[in-house]
């Protein structure tokens, strides 16, 4: 199964006009977060990994497959204790806005804890990527990788401190590489979304809480959690959110940045859409495509697999049930990472 994308288009001269429309919609996205963001200097040269600040003298991945993302250190402005929404205020969001904030078939990536429900709408988080928030009490980082569709929650706790994260201008195997903010902009670390780890810094080797979340459908979140909320993106973002800037590239399929090992010939296409279950010492990769029910292990019997329009949900589990983390990446990103662990 491909991404979901919000355009399609059939005909050459539509190809030409969405490639145009694509360079100035990332134009927006690198330009207006950097210019607005409010943290000074932008850092890195957009090339070479060791102009952005981080001290990579302990770095734990391999750093061939760790590069400059063609923009500076936060290019691109996470969400911080946003504003939220009811159901009732998205369909008055909706009416107000000639392009619609969140319609039914909007995925979403729904988290419930401690009795409180929100869903964070993939539309948003295209442009944010991190969302640095509060639920059920507790301090949550929700992130999402358009480029890999890495999409993981994780409890934002390191010991007594419960930072912000930030995007850090780097990727790994083509997936963003967060950093955990400092006031004095010492001693951050770099952190994997798809390992839950800090991999160079202060922290390094330490790794996050991972929290259970649902990849689903607006309309069915909101049916089975009716007191839902939902996140507010920034007004000066509201114009972008009805815009997909990653459309071609998953209509392409072709990567834009390394990865290794490559996706074999034989397998799921490098975009399918993947849910990853990992355990202390394995990472189980389960493509979701459109022509068939996989199979799950036994210790995923409690994690529901809904058939949509445009893909398949997965409901997870809202409390221990599941010895494990789960989380929804790329085929390519959760092979890499597959390969990469068999090898250690």
């Amino acid at each position: 199964m491909t991404a979901n994308r919000m355009l399609q288009f059939k005909t050459g001269g539509w190809v030409i006009l969405l490639a145009v429309l694509v360079s100035v919609a990332l134009g927006a996205r690198i330009l207006i977060p950097a210019l607005k963001s409010g943290r000074g200097t932008p850092v890195g040269d957009k090339k070479n990994i060791d102009t952005y600040g981080f001290d990579l003298t302990n770095l734990e991945v391999d750093r061939a497959r760790l590069v400059a993302g063609n923009m500076v250190k936060d290019a691109i402005l996470p969400l911080t204790e946003p504003a939220t929404l009811t159901p009732a205020g998205v369909l008055q969001r909706n009416e107000a806005q000639r392009g619609k904030y969140l319609v039914p078939s909007d995925w979403v990536l729904g988290l419930s804890l401690n009795g409180e429900s929100r869903a964070y709408p993939l539309r948003v988080l295209n442009w944010h990527e991190i969302v640095n928030d509060r639920l059920g009490g507790l301090p949550v980082a929700v992130t999402f990788n358009p480029l890999s569709f890495t999409a993981v929650a994780f409890l934002r706790r390191l010991g007594e401190r419960e930072p912000p994260f930030g995007v850090s201008g780097l990727l790994y195997n083509s997936t963003m590489v967060m950093y955990d903010r400092r006031e004095d902009g010492g001693g951050e670390s770099l952190w994997l979304p798809l390992t839950g780890r800090a991999v160079a810094g202060p922290a390094a080797g330490t790794g996050l809480v991972t929290l259970p979340a649902s990849l689903v459908t607006w309309s069915n979140w909101v049916a089975r959690h009716p007191e839902t909320t939902v996140i507010d993106g920034l007004p000066k973002f509201r114009k972008h959110y009805g815009m997909d800037p990653y459309g071609s590239y998953y209509q392409r399929g072709l990567l834009r940045f390394p990865v290794a090992p490559a996706v074999p010939e034989n397998g799921p296409a490098a975009m399918t859409r993947t849910m990853a279950y990992r355990t202390a010492d394995r990472l189980v990769c389960i493509p979701l495509e459109d022509d068939e029910s996989p199979a799950l292990p036994q210790e995923l019997a409690g994690v529901e697999l809904s058939p949509v329009q445009g893909g398949a949900e997965v409901w997870v589990p809202e409390d221990d049930s599941v010895p494990g983390d789960l989380f929804y990446t790329f085929w390519f990103a959760c092979n890499a990472e597959h390969q990469g662990l068999s090898a250690r």
